[in-house]
C-alpha cells in the first residue's frame, strides 16, 4: 500500500496490491476520522488460481498529517464481507 500526493499537495491517490487465491469480490474502502467513506473499489476474484489485484483510487482534498492536527484515515480491504484487514493511513 502507498499513500501519495500529488505534486501541489492537494489530492492523494491510493495504491494497493493485493493476491487472492478464493473466488469473491475483493473490495477496498478508504474511510475518514468519522468513518464516513471518501473511497470505495471492488474487483471479482475467480479463485481459479492466485490473482492479483491493483487498486489505484484518487481521494480529492484529504486532511494532512501534522503533529499538531494528527489525523488517521482507515482502510479496509475485504473479501466477500467476510474476511477483513484494517490499515491506518496518514497524508504528509
Amino acid at each position: 500500500m502507498q499513500a501519495l500526493l500529488d505534486q501541489d499537495y492537494h489530492n492523494a491517490t491510493i495504491y494497493v496490491r493485493v493476491d487472492v487465491s478464493r473466488s469473491g469480490t475483493v473490495s477496498l474502502n478508504f474511510l475518514d476520522a468519522d468513518m464516513m467513506k471518501v473511497a470505495s473499489a471492488s474487483q471479482d476474484a475467480t479463485g481459479e488460481r492466485k490473482q492479483r489485484f491493483e487498486f489505484a483510487t484518487l481521494v480529492v482534498d484529504p486532511q494532512k498529517w501534522t503533529v499538531e492536527t494528527p489525523y488517521l484515515y482507515t482502510m479496509i480491504l475485504s473479501l466477500d464481507n467476510k474476511h477483513f484487514m484494517m490499515h491506518r493511513v496518514t497524508f504528509r
